[in-house]
């Protein structure tokens, strides 16, 4: 599933009609309203209002941008970055968790350094860092 798919089906799980809405979602997953009048136009906004599905209300000029906070998921990716172009790229040379593009397979433990740049960008799909588990207490 892309991205885009990811929250088109955020909006509709929170009550939208991706067919109403879909020209005025930006690529983050941001409902952007010309005028914050228009919010009640749009099927779904006051129940998932009610439920407390909206938050961050932002202006950008003079437009109202909507969050939906099922699309937190999507942001975060579970904590997974997909390599799409050299800057998503890890920064640090340390090891990493790594999806394959070519079936999903999930390595356990590879490095990333400025040698296995290219070798990542073939190879790679997505990347999150390994995280220490701390030893137990007693």
């Amino acid at each position: 599933m892309t991205k885009e798919e990811c929250i088109q089906q955020k909006w509709e799980e929170a009550g939208f009609s991706w067919d109403q809405i879909k020209d005025i979602v930006d690529h983050e997953g941001g409902l952007m309203l010309d005028h914050p009048s228009l919010k009640t136009t749009i099927i779904g906004y006051q129940d998932a209002h009610k439920k407390g599905l909206l938050k961050g209300y932002d202006f950008n000029g003079s437009r109202l941008k909507v969050w939906n906070s099922l699309l937190d998921e999507i942001h975060r990716n579970y904590g997974w970055t997909k390599i799409e172009s050299e800057a998503d790229l890890p920064k640090q040379a340390t090891w990493y968790i790594t999806i394959n593009k070519n079936g999903g397979y999930i390595n356990s433990s590879i490095i990333f350094n400025a040698q296995s740049k290219d070798t990542w960008m073939r190879t790679y799909s997505h990347w999150r860092p390994i995280v220490e588990i701390p030893k137990p207490l007693y």
